[in-house]
């Protein structure tokens, strides 16, 4: 090639434009058969650019077989019948006010196609295999297939809920086990690779890279965590969850776990739980078959400069808002009560929810711990027995003549009723139950959710429909109104801010 090169630079200054154009063309066909040549052979290429990339494939190649043997399929037999439809913005998990709000909205899903499998990967060479808890739910049976097809029956010797870890065990002493990594050390930007068993098909492998880190899925899926998710775009689709999440090294860096959606289908964003987060419980998981963590028995929320505001605490407070304080909780026990703000635990300044959860799981079930609030403007210290974490943590109907539907501010309530108060975890019926948010409406901005029930406007506790309109209706269209709602069981508070114009 360098040849041909070579002559066309030299007839370049001896001859007409025609055999110019026809030495171009001569070069252009030369440097294809060339490039083909070199393809069809010993694949070498002089272009910089590709021998880079032919050894990135190499690398995904590499990672690809060294994982093969370690990622496995597990197929379940429940002891109940799940059911197919999955909620909106969270495919794995099932909301249970899906077919009531088929009345209101019909958005647009797809079956969940986990059809009883997914995937896990081996952790030990004696048996040992690592998954989500949601895989092997209320399994009945649980098998295991091998990448040669041999299966083995497997028991679920650990659950953790809460982490949405499960250890499957089956006889067998020749595994390969997976290099486990170090997941604080990622970054964003970095190649992510997941592995596993997506629609029942074996072994896919697809790539993307690390999005984002420290995410929490409390808002998008309604469940209750206490861990910093790994973002990634590398497609994570129904029986993927339970595979490894690994780095260009083959290193597992995270655990399958979700995709946010609102079709069922990859939109480019999943989320895996970080292999150290796993690493922490997985002793606990095998000796003992659970997690025990501390517990305090409430429910904590950001304090943002609206809420403090509404609240009358100074704007630069740094602390932590309690959204719910739980009948006989170790909480209330100490007297901590719903509006509190959490400045320290111990001698640990608690400036984020996720910092106060942390400290909280890691404390010794028994222990007294000093816990400072901020009530009315002062300060007050509150001695808190540590309790342990749970595994899992009607009366009068609609008021005659209520109005079926109302909205304010983007938010459309109804009336609850006690068919739909028990799907909810309601207690009973009283508040407002949130059937619709108009997208950027000062309610989307505020975080509340279709299926919230607004128990409270200001401190005035809400018993209907009616009740909430009239009390809203109170508030001048450039006030900023706490609202608080309940959320599949769970209550906290929000801040609805003034009304948009246009």
């Amino acid at each position: 090639m360098c040849g041909v090169n070579s002559r066309i630079r030299k007839r370049r200054y001896s001859i007409g434009g025609g055999a110019v154009a026809l030495a171009g063309v001569l070069w252009i066909v030369s440097l294809a058969v060339s490039h083909k040549r070199v393809v069809a052979t010993d694949r070498v290429s002089e272009n910089p650019e590709v021998r880079n990339a032919v050894a990135l494939q190499a690398a995904f190649v590499d990672v690809a077989k060294q994982a093969e043997e370690s990622v496995v399929n597990i197929q379940v037999e429940s002891k109940s019948k799940r059911r197919n439809n999955a909620s909106p913005g969270f495919p794995f998990g099932n909301s249970p006010f899906d077919e009531f709000f088929r009345q209101f909205e019909t958005p647009q899903r797809q079956p969940n196609a986990d059809g009883g499998q997914g995937s896990g990967f081996v952790i030990s060479k004696d048996g040992y295999i690592l998954t989500n808890f949601h895989v092997v739910q209320d399994a009945k049976k649980v098998k295991v297939v091998m990448l040669d097809k041999k299966s083995f029956d497997g028991q679920v010797v650990g659950a953790d809920p809460r982490l949405d870890l499960a250890v499957v065990k089956i006889k067998t002493d020749d595994l390969r086990p997976a290099e486990l990594g170090n997941s604080d050390r990622i970054n964003v930007g970095e190649w992510a690779i997941a592995v596993g068993n997506p629609f029942g098909l074996d072994h896919t492998l697809t790539v993307g890279v690390i999005s984002a880190k420290g995410r929490d899925l409390d808002s998008i899926s309604g469940r209750t965590t206490a861990q910093d998710f790994i973002q990634t775009d590398a497609a994570i689709n129904p029986g993927n969850s339970g595979g490894p999440l690994l780095n260009i090294y083959g290193e597992v860096v995270g655990i399958n776990n979700a995709i946010f959606s609102t079709s069922g289908g990859n939109n480019g964003i999943g989320f895996a739980i970080p292999i150290n987060n796993a690493k922490a419980v997985l002793k606990q998981l095998i000796e003992d078959g659970k997690v025990v963590r501390g517990w305090l028995g409430i429910s904590i929320q950001e304090l943002t400069p609206e809420m403090a505001n509404t609240f009358g605490i100074p704007l630069n407070t740094k602390g932590v808002l309690v959204g719910e304080v739980l009948d006989e909780g170790p909480a209330a026990t100490a007297g901590i009560e719903a509006g509190d703000v959490i400045l320290r635990y111990g001698d640990n300044k608690t400036q984020t929810p996720r910092e106060l959860q942390k400290i909280v799981a890691a404390t010794s079930v028994g222990n007294t711990v000093v816990v400072t609030i901020l009530r009315g403007g002062k300060e007050r210290k509150l001695d808190v027995n540590i309790g342990e974490m749970p595994t899992q943590t009607g009366e009068d109907g609609p008021e005659s003549g209520q109005p079926s539907t109302q909205t304010w501010r983007g938010l459309s309530v109804r009336p609850l009723d006690n068919e739909i108060a028990e799907q909810l975890g309601q207690k009973d019926t009283r508040g407002a139950l949130v059937i619709g948010v108009e997208p950027g409406s000062p309610a989307d901005d505020a975080g509340i959710s279709r299926g919230d029930v607004v128990r409270k406007v200001g401190n005035v506790e809400v018993e209907n429909v009616r009740q909430f309109l009239s009390l809203v209706g109170k508030a001048k269209d450039t006030d900023p109104v706490r609202l608080w709602v309940s959320r599949q069981g769970r209550n906290q508070f929000v801040v609805v801010g003034p009304a948009k114009k246009g």
